[in-house]
């Protein structure tokens, strides 16, 4: 039950910080909701998701519900990271709005194996996925 109850948790919160609450049109662009997502491989961006289908789609095609909490086998070699962004929150030490991005969460894939790192700014998780999953990502 607790390994649901943890799981549940890292989903939902990966599901609220790539899609949002303040999306309103599906044309919305990263000027208006401030979300991204980079692919990067090798160090290069190889592509940049911003309009908020593209990242809702994006979220769907994890099938998350399908993860599994697991342990990263030792020879990963990593794929590609997809680097996530939002609009940082206002707060009432920074009044001024901020129309910076800034990464919230890294899901990093890994070549041969099914297996995904997500990671938050002091969170880390290793997930088993589902092999269309991890080729998708790869």
């Amino acid at each position: 039950m607790k390994k649901f109850t943890t799981t549940s948790f890292i989903i939902l919160g990966l599901t609220i910080a790539l899609i949002g609450c303040n999306a309103t049109t599906e044309e919305d662009s990263l000027s208006k909701t401030g979300q991204k997502i980079e692919v990067v491989s090798n160090g290069e961006t190889e592509n940049i998701i911003t309009s908020v289908q593209e990242i809702e789609d994006f979220v769907e095609s994890l099938h998350m519900e399908a993860w599994e909490l697991g342990q990263l086998p030792d020879h990963a070699t990593e794929s590609k990271r997809y680097e996530l962004y939002k609009l940082d929150t206002i707060t009432l030490v920074a009044v001024t709005p901020n129309d910076e991005s800034s990464m919230n969460g890294v899901i990093i894939s890994y070549e041969d194996i099914p297996y995904i790192r997500l990671s938050t700014e002091s969170l880390s998780f290793d997930f088993k996925v589902p092999e269309e999953v991890a080729d998708q990502l790869r």
